[in-house]
């Protein structure tokens, strides 16, 4: 463990490389949200694979534990999550070249990931515009064009010669 001290006095202790098995793969564009006892990492990419994976990271022991993959959302980074008080909930993201409007729900004491559900579009009828005839002509205001102004160079001073 490496020690940092804060300007406050803390100190904080900070895992060295290599130190954390269970860890999930390295990765970017994952998403993350702290519970209030743990970071839960989801999803991301690391070049060549996208990852339905994450993991838990409890500071207070210093370990990692695995999420579930069974029932978990397909792979994706770029997505949304949140944390409700008692789930972690994933939405939308990106896995070249579908872009989703799926997600899943993830219960972290039980370790379980659910699917939510996805809105099923439906028709709904749209108001149409109807002229109304008025009785004396209305004024339309018409854009107008504001001058523009042509940047002045200024003048930068000279620097002093170098010794």
């Amino acid at each position: 463990m490496a020690a940092f001290s804060t300007q406050a006095g803390d100190t904080i202790l900070a895992p060295t490389v290599g130190q954390l098995p269970s860890a999930p793969d390295r990765r970017f564009m994952h998403t993350a949200v702290w519970t209030g006892g743990e970071m839960i990492v989801w999803g991301g990419w690391d070049g060549p694979n996208v990852f339905n994976t994450g993991g838990k990271y409890n500071p207070g022991t210093n370990s990692w534990a695995a999420t579930s993959t069974t029932n978990a959302p397909t792979a994706r980074y770029a997505h949304a999550i949140v944390w409700t008080g008692s789930e972690v909930i994933v939405w939308g993201g990106f896995n070249s070249p579908n872009y989703f409007n799926t997600g899943g729900r993830y219960c972290a004491p039980s370790g379980s990931p659910t699917p939510t559900a996805t809105a099923t579009p439906t028709s709904t009828p749209t108001a149409t515009a109807t002229a109304t005839p008025t009785g004396s002509a209305t004024p339309t205001p018409t854009a107008t064009t504001a001058p523009r102004f042509t940047p002045v160079p200024r003048s930068r001073p000279t620097p002093p010669p170098r010794p």
